[in-house]
């Protein structure tokens, strides 16, 4: 839907609001999961941003990023909430190593479905800054997570996270396991 060059950086900014919705699987057999929103480094400093993917045979994520995340302000909302999808679902995706999401201010939002879901997907040497702002999470899938990676840092912000696996998920297959808000791997 929007894909920036690969050294361009995305500036999402002001009181307007950004809808991005898509049902088909983006990229090729070369590339096979890039996301609805693909740039390198994504700034959110105000608005509201809705990014959804809505097909439960791809596991394409919302954002792909090849540099970092940083929000300071505004509403930044990823969906993927599938019930019955077996893929790996990602709303923020890091494509390479060494990178970091940071959230100092603002609200980000997670519907996530699917299983081994992930709201944020760093890779194993990525970072997770957390200092300020609101994040809340919805799973819908066995072993989902908020943030997957390895340097973890919580100073501060505020955190919801809730399970509905009974009420939303239709497949009787899927059931809460390994479900945890927040794994960092050694």
């Amino acid at each position: 839907c929007i894909k920036a060059t690969k050294n361009s950086d995305l500036v999402i900014t002001g009181g307007g609001s950004l809808e991005i919705y898509s049902k088909k699987k983006l990229g090729s057999a070369k590339d096979p999961i890039e996301g609805l929103l693909n740039c390198r480094n994504l700034t959110v400093l105000g608005g509201v941003t809705t990014v959804t993917f809505d097909n439960d045979k791809s596991d394409t994520p919302c954002i792909f990023l090849k540099g970092n995340y940083r929000q300071t302000g505004g509403v930044m909302k990823v969906d993927s909430s599938k019930k019955n999808c077996t893929n790996e679902l990602c709303g923020v995706y890091f494509d390479t190593a060494s990178t970091s999401f940071t959230m100092e201010g603002g609200t980000f939002k997670a519907e996530m479905g699917g299983t081994k879901s992930r709201a944020i997907n760093l890779k194993k040497s990525g970072k997770g800054i957390f200092k300020g702002g609101v994040c809340k999470m919805e799973f819908e899938g066995p072993q989902a997570r908020f943030v997957n990676g390895v340097a973890l840092t919580f100073e501060g912000g505020a955190f919801e996270f809730t399970t509905n696996i009974t009420a939303k998920m239709t497949n009787p297959d899927f059931h809460p396991v390994n479900l945890c808000a927040v794994k960092a791997d050694t």
